[in-house]
Protein backbone atom coordinates (compact mmCIF):
# COMPACT_ATOMS: atom_id res chain seq x y z
CA UNK A 1 0.00 0.00 0.00
CA UNK A 2 0.88 3.65 0.18
CA UNK A 3 0.11 6.86 2.03
CA UNK A 4 -1.42 9.84 0.25
CA UNK A 5 -0.52 13.29 1.59
CA UNK A 6 -2.15 16.53 0.44
CA UNK A 7 -1.09 19.92 1.82
CA UNK A 8 -3.91 22.43 1.58
CA UNK A 9 -5.17 25.75 2.83
CA UNK A 10 -8.77 26.43 3.71
CA UNK A 11 -9.52 30.11 3.21
CA UNK A 12 -11.19 32.21 5.86
CA UNK A 13 -13.33 33.80 3.12
CA UNK A 14 -14.71 30.41 2.08
CA UNK A 15 -15.46 29.30 5.62
CA UNK A 16 -17.27 32.54 6.46
CA UNK A 17 -19.74 31.72 3.69
CA UNK A 18 -19.73 27.90 3.73
CA UNK A 19 -19.12 27.23 7.48
CA UNK A 20 -17.31 23.96 6.67
CA UNK A 21 -15.83 21.99 3.80
CA UNK A 22 -15.44 18.23 3.53
CA UNK A 23 -12.69 16.87 1.30
CA UNK A 24 -12.95 13.29 0.03
CA UNK A 25 -10.41 11.21 -1.91
CA UNK A 26 -10.70 8.04 -3.95
CA UNK A 27 -8.55 5.87 -6.20
CA UNK A 28 -10.69 4.36 -8.93
CA UNK A 29 -13.69 2.80 -7.22
CA UNK A 30 -11.92 2.69 -3.84
CA UNK A 31 -13.03 5.44 -1.47
CA UNK A 32 -10.10 6.41 0.74
CA UNK A 33 -11.26 8.90 3.32
CA UNK A 34 -13.06 12.17 3.90
CA UNK A 35 -12.18 14.95 6.30
CA UNK A 36 -14.24 17.94 7.42
CA UNK A 37 -12.58 21.33 7.87
CA UNK A 38 -14.14 23.99 10.08
CA UNK A 39 -11.01 26.08 10.75
CA UNK A 40 -9.26 28.29 8.21
CA UNK A 41 -5.54 27.87 7.59
CA UNK A 42 -3.06 25.18 6.60
CA UNK A 43 -4.01 21.52 6.90
CA UNK A 44 -2.55 18.17 5.91
CA UNK A 45 -4.89 15.51 4.56
CA UNK A 46 -3.50 11.97 4.76
CA UNK A 47 -5.08 8.70 3.69
CA UNK A 48 -3.92 5.12 3.41
CA UNK A 49 -4.17 3.63 -0.07
CA UNK A 50 -4.61 -0.16 -0.07
CA UNK A 51 -2.24 -2.15 -2.26
CA UNK A 52 -5.23 -3.52 -4.18
CA UNK A 53 -5.90 0.01 -5.51
CA UNK A 54 -2.34 0.30 -6.85
CA UNK A 55 -2.27 -2.55 -9.37
CA UNK A 56 -1.97 -0.60 -12.64
CA UNK A 57 0.89 1.30 -14.25
CA UNK A 58 -0.72 4.62 -13.32
CA UNK A 59 -2.82 5.82 -10.42
CA UNK A 60 -5.56 8.39 -10.72
CA UNK A 61 -6.65 10.01 -7.47
CA UNK A 62 -9.91 11.95 -7.42
CA UNK A 63 -10.57 14.64 -4.86
CA UNK A 64 -13.94 16.27 -4.24
CA UNK A 65 -15.39 18.93 -1.96
CA UNK A 66 -18.92 18.86 -0.63
CA UNK A 67 -19.30 22.60 -1.29
CA UNK A 68 -17.45 25.54 -2.78
CA UNK A 69 -17.89 29.22 -3.53
CA UNK A 70 -19.84 29.90 -6.73
CA UNK A 71 -18.11 31.39 -9.78
CA UNK A 72 -17.40 35.10 -9.50
CA UNK A 73 -15.05 37.44 -11.35
CA UNK A 74 -12.74 34.68 -12.64
CA UNK A 75 -15.63 32.29 -13.54
CA UNK A 76 -14.37 29.36 -11.41
CA UNK A 77 -15.85 27.62 -8.41
CA UNK A 78 -13.44 28.13 -5.52
CA UNK A 79 -12.68 25.61 -2.80
CA UNK A 80 -9.38 24.89 -1.07
CA UNK A 81 -5.86 25.86 -2.13
CA UNK A 82 -3.60 22.84 -2.73
CA UNK A 83 0.15 23.37 -2.36
CA UNK A 84 1.42 19.79 -2.73
CA UNK A 85 0.35 16.19 -3.28
CA UNK A 86 2.44 13.10 -2.69
CA UNK A 87 2.25 9.32 -2.48
CA UNK A 88 4.75 7.33 -0.45
CA UNK A 89 4.87 3.54 -0.50
CA UNK A 90 4.52 1.71 2.80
Amino acid sequence: GATLTLALTVSDTALKQLHSQTLAASVGSTALKSEKYVDAGSHTFTADIPATALTGDTVTIDFSLDNSLPPAVDKRELGVIVSSVGIESN
